[in-house]
């Protein structure tokens, strides 16, 4: 049996999947980022905490791990977003002023690459506050494949969930009126999935093709010609650009957030509120942006995606996981600001994700991924751009990750200890969900790159990154300190076995948190 619990809230006021390790081509750098990546020499220390997160520093900054020059793979909310908020945490362990130094220079240059500062105008035809992405987070831009002739035929797009710039249609024709459309899509998976059309004609396409349309389906095609396609292989790799408000963009400014509530509290900061004024600009700007898709019910509020933005989820709510992202960039960016509607909004968010959670029996945590129209799934066409295509949709009804969920617990934490809840239940219920259940030694006995469970169930195999973050329950728990560091003594102590753009950032995060949660013990520094 489960039950709800925790919507309780407080009135204190507080001041204060993975892809394979590569390296990638670098896009040449604007010079101001390339001006942000100083050489970095890591500091003589008997802390083998901090001398092990500056040899990872040290790696990252000579090899520009975080040189990006766009978000259009994610990799700035993803990666980069994650190796500043490391930073801070650094600065908190160690009080050591160069981890500011550093996290100006790169915050400056990601502000650098914000659209409406870089000139890239996304779906909107607007350059907007934020940093848009495309690649498999969009849907693909219509592509119309030939007749023999060279005139159009069909006019095709990618329409699955994600990945829709690794799609591929080849046409095989069988006679001179009947064809073939084969369609694969090879988008995080070993083997591509393959779908099959046979013995079609212009009069039929569109009907078998586009019949019962879900998001899990590969394409949408039109007829826009007089004569059947002609043979050949046809990538969809082209996909619409749009900012993400939705995840990515509080995503990139929460460390902003954090910097400047950090700097307005501390005077002998003094030196970087400049830098800290500045931010809270951007992030304000960020937000108003994106402020109108706030939504409330009776559990709490929560944000929506945007109905005219090409994404297969338009206008259905953002999951819990994004929710936590919100709520904690609008939490730092109140301690930074004082601004009321900040942490209205923020505690909106906080009642709708606690209402989402569950306990077992045996006080374990439990919630899905997602709620609302998702959730529950849906069997006629929706309103809205994107949803008029989609005639159907199983639910999306799965139990939350295990990676996901760290961006949750690193809001309820942050709330947590801001004083906003009232008890601590369910972070109790955290802590024993990872120690009995997400903690799972077999994973690593079947496949040396796996060490926890891939949901909040303990189903699947993941590998060690979460680690990191679950640190922070060590409060409530401190057998998760020695359990976390044991996984990333073992997983990343070598910075050439991490992959750089799908986990060197989350590894920057995890441990600055070793290091900031560890038990009470003396930095000692032999330097600045």
């Amino acid at each position: 049996m489960m039950r709800k619990v925790w919507s309780a809230l407080g009135v204190t006021v507080f001041v204060i999947l993975l892809m394979p390790s590569c390296r990638r081509a670098r896009t040449p750098l604007p010079s101001a980022l390339q001006d942000a990546l100083p050489h970095f020499v890591p500091t003589p220390t008997v802390d083998p905490l901090v001398a092990q997160y500056e040899s990872l520093l040290h790696y990252a900054l000579e090899g520009q791990i975080f040189a990006y020059a766009d978000n259009h793979r994610g990799r700035l909310a993803w990666n980069t977003a994650y190796f500043l908020d490391s930073l801070l945490n650094m600065f908190v362990a160690t009080q050591d002023p160069r981890y500011l130094d550093l996290f100006v220079e790169h915050a400056d240059a990601l502000l650098a690459l914000r659209d409406d500062f870089a000139g890239r105008s996304d779906f909107t035809g607007r350059a907007r506050p934020g940093w848009q992405a495309n690649a498999h987070y969009t849907l693909g831009r219509p592509y119309v494949l030939p007749d023999a002739a060279g005139r159009p035929s069909l006019r095709v797009q990618a329409i699955r969930l994600s990945g829709n710039d690794h799609t591929i249609v080849v046409v095989r024709p069988e006679d001179e009126r009947h064809f073939t459309l084969e369609v694969q899509n090879d988008f995080r998976r070993a083997e591509p999935l393959k779908i099959r059309y046979e013995d079609l004609t212009l009069g039929t396409v569109e009907a078998v093709v586009n019949a019962d349309l879900s998001p899990r389906h590969l394409i949408h095609v039109w007829r826009v010609g007089d004569a059947p396609p002609a043979a050949g292989r046809y990538e969809l790799k082209e996909t619409y650009a749009a900012v993400l408000h939705s995840e990515h963009t509080p995503a990139i400014n929460i460390p902003l957030a954090r910097f400047a509530a950090l700097v307005y509290q501390r005077p002998d900061l003094a030196s970087y509120r400049p830098a800290a004024d500045t931010y809270v600009r951007r992030c304000r700007e960020s937000y108003q942006d994106y402020a109108d898709l706030w939504r409330t019910d009776d559990e709490g509020g929560y944000f929506v995606f945007d109905p005219r933005a090409p994404i297969w989820s338009a206008g259905f709510p953002v999951p819990y996981n994004g929710l936590a992202l919100h709520g904690r960039f609008l939490l730092w960016l109140y301690n930074a600001t004082g601004d009321a509607v900040y942490r209205t909004r923020a505690e909106a968010l906080l009642q709708k994700i606690l209402a989402g959670m569950t306990m077992t029996p045996e006080g374990y945590l439990r919630m899905p991924y997602w709620y609302g129209r998702p959730f529950h799934g849906w069997d006629r066409p929706q309103e809205g751009p994107a949803h008029h295509l989609y005639v159907r949709s199983a639910p999306f009804d799965a139990s939350e990750d295990t990676s996901h969920f760290t961006l949750t617990l690193q809001f309820l934490l942050d709330a947590y200890e801001a004083g906003w809840l009232t008890d601590d239940a369910w972070a109790q219920a955290a802590a024993r969900t990872y120690t009995d259940v997400l903690w799972k030694p077999e994973c690593h006995t079947a496949d040396r790159s796996k060490f926890l469970a891939h949901n909040l169930e303990g189903q699947g195999c993941i590998a060690a990154y979460p680690a990191g973050v679950y640190v922070r329950l060590s409060a409530f728990e401190p057998r998760i300190w020695d359990l976390s560091w044991t996984l990333y003594r073992e997983a990343y102590s070598d910075p050439r076995t991490i992959a750089p753009d799908y986990e060197y950032g989350y590894v920057l995060l995890g441990w600055s948190l070793l290091a900031l949660q560890r038990p009470a013990t003396p930095v000692i520094r032999s330097g600045r």
